[in-house]
């Protein structure tokens, strides 16, 4: 008798233990973080964080957060902004982001609805296979300001000289503090390398022009397409600022 009470107590005592490992008992995913901005960001190879990205169609911001420890154990990631002041409250979820591989996952959104001189902040969650979300991240934000206008080199131009005066305007009536002229070698959209990245200081004048000789090149290869365009930094580096488009032009020498 005591057998039987001992087995029937131990088959219970399992039944328990698989019933708090089911799908409707695991914990939540660990709290997604956010990639920050830092100053000088915007100088690097590639551009981290929450920061705007040039578009001919819209005007748009990237989201980025850090890949997940939990990668094989999640569905999706879910985005929400929120367009208050001071992003306290209202969030709204706006996308969503699969995650199809563990290792490798997405951790970029475009967020194509936006608007310049408004604030958005956003913010990120981890959901797991079983549906369950995490807290939310910590929270990122940014303000768009208007974009310059690349004026020479035009798209497509040739240059028969490394010696290039680069021209630009800016049309709204407050001009931002500081330019940033931004060259890359084109070769295709997975790999454009940068050679030349760096702060000009606005004249106020609504027309800017910055000369450089030879050595702004760092090692480009002739016969592939140089681009270029201007990032607009307001009076937060971290928090504000806007990207042109793209201008292409070629290099031929004599």
């Amino acid at each position: 008798m005591m057998k039987l009470f001992f087995f029937c107590f131990l088959f219970f005592i399992i039944l328990i233990s698989c019933d708090d490992q089911g799908p409707g008992n695991q914990d939540p995913p660990e709290r997604v973080e956010m990639v920050q901005k830092w100053p000088g960001c915007d100088l690097l190879e590639y551009e981290a964080g929450i920061d705007p990205v040039p578009s001919f169609s819209d005007t748009v911001l990237q989201v980025m957060w850090h890949s997940h420890p939990q990668g094989s154990k999640l569905s999706e990631f879910w985005i929400y902004r929120s367009a208050e002041p001071d992003g306290s409250r209202r969030y709204n979820r706006i996308g969503v982001v699969k995650v199809v591989f563990a290792n490798a996952q997405d951790t970029v959104f475009i967020d194509t609805e936006v608007k310049t001189e408004q604030r958005y902040s956003y913010y990120v969650t981890a959901v797991s296979k079983e549906d369950k979300e995490s807290v939310s991240s910590d929270t990122v934000w940014y303000i768009l300001d208007p974009e310059a206008i690349p004026l020479y080199p035009p798209d497509n131009y040739t240059i028969t000289d490394t010696i290039i005066t680069f021209e630009w305007s800016y049309s709204d009536p407050i001009e931002p503090g500081v330019y940033i002229l931004r060259i890359e070698q084109f070769y295709d959209e997975n790999y454009h390398p940068l050679v030349y990245a760096d702060y000009h200081d606005s004249m106020y004048e609504g027309h800017m022009s910055v000369t450089l000789a030879e050595e702004w090149m760092k090692s480009p290869t002739y016969g592939v397409p140089f681009r270029w365009r201007l990032d607009c930094i307001g009076d937060d580096e971290l928090h504000r600022g806007s990207e042109s488009d793209w201008r292409f032009f070629n290099i031929e020498l004599e």
